[in-house]
C-alpha cells in the first residue's frame, strides 16, 4: 500500500495524539506489561514512518536543489561561452572616407532656345581642390528628360574631369524649363546642385 509521506502540521498533531493515547492506556490497563509491549510496537511504527517520510522529503528537496543547480550551472556555462566568443571575435574597423573639396567652372548652364525632342549636351568641369582623391559617388537629375554622366575614376588632387549633362525635352514640353543635377561626392558639404535651363519651342511639321 502506497502511503504519501508529507509531514504537515495535521500529521504531526495526529502523531502527538497517538502518543498521548498510548500513555493514557498504560495507566488504565490492568495487564500493563502486554499493553506496554503492544503500544511500544505501535509507537515505534509511527516514529519509523515519520522518520522515513522526513528522509524522503529531504531527498526530494536535495534532488530539486541539485536539478536547479544543474540548470543554473548550464546557464552560467552558456553565458561564459558567449562572452568568450564575443571577446575572441576579430575587431572590424569601419572604413574611413577621406574628405576633400571640389569646384566647378560654373554652377548653371543655359541651353537657350531648343526644339522639342532635340538633345543638347553640356559638360560641367569639376576640379579637385583638396588634398585627397575626389570620388564623384552619384549624379541624379530632377527629370527624366535630363541625363547626367559622372566620371568613373577618382580625380587626383589638382586635377579636373567632367560631369556631362544631356537635355532632351519631350513632345509638348514647351516653354521655359529649369532642371537640376545633384552631385554627391566625398566633400564637405557632400552635395552640390548644378542647374540647367532652356526655352523649348514646338517642332515644325
Amino acid at each position: 500500500m502506497d502511503v504519501k509521506c508529507i509531514l504537515t502540521k495535521k500529521r504531526r498533531a495526529k502523531v502527538d495524539k497517538t502518543i498521548a493515547k498510548f500513555v493514557m492506556e498504560i495507566s488504565l490497563t490492568p495487564n500493563s506489561k502486554i499493553v506496554i509491549n503492544m503500544k511500544k510496537t505501535v509507537f515505534s511504527l509511527v516514529l519509523v514512518t515519520a522518520m522515513a517520510c522526513g528522509k524522503k522529503d529531504e531527498t526530494k528537496g536535495q534532488k530539486l536543489v541539485k536539478k536547479e543547480g544543474a540548470v543554473t550551472s548550464s546557464v552560467e556555462a552558456n553565458d561564459a561561452e558567449r562572452n568568450k566568443i564575443i571577446k575572441d571575435a576579430p575587431k572590424v574597423n569601419a572604413p574611413t572616407i577621406s574628405i576633400t573639396s571640389m569646384s566647378f567652372d560654373k554652377m548653371e548652364h543655359d541651353f537657350g532656345t531648343v526644339i522639342e525632342e532635340s538633345e543638347s549636351t553640356y559638360s560641367f568641369k569639376v576640379t579637385n581642390t583638396g588634398q585627397q582623391p575626389l570620388l564623384i559617388e552619384n549624379v541624379k537629375a530632377s527629370c527624366g528628360c535630363t541625363t547626367p554622366k559622372k566620371p568613373e575614376k577618382a580625380i587626383a588632387p589638382g586635377m579636373s574631369d567632367e560631369i556631362q549633362v544631356s537635355f532632351k525635352p519631350n513632345v509638348g514640353q514647351l516653354g521655359e524649363q529649369n532642371k537640376t543635377v545633384t552631385v554627391t561626392a566625398n566633400t564637405t558639404p557632400d552635395i552640390v546642385v548644378l542647374k540647367i535651363k532652356a526655352n523649348v519651342k514646338k517642332k515644325k511639321k
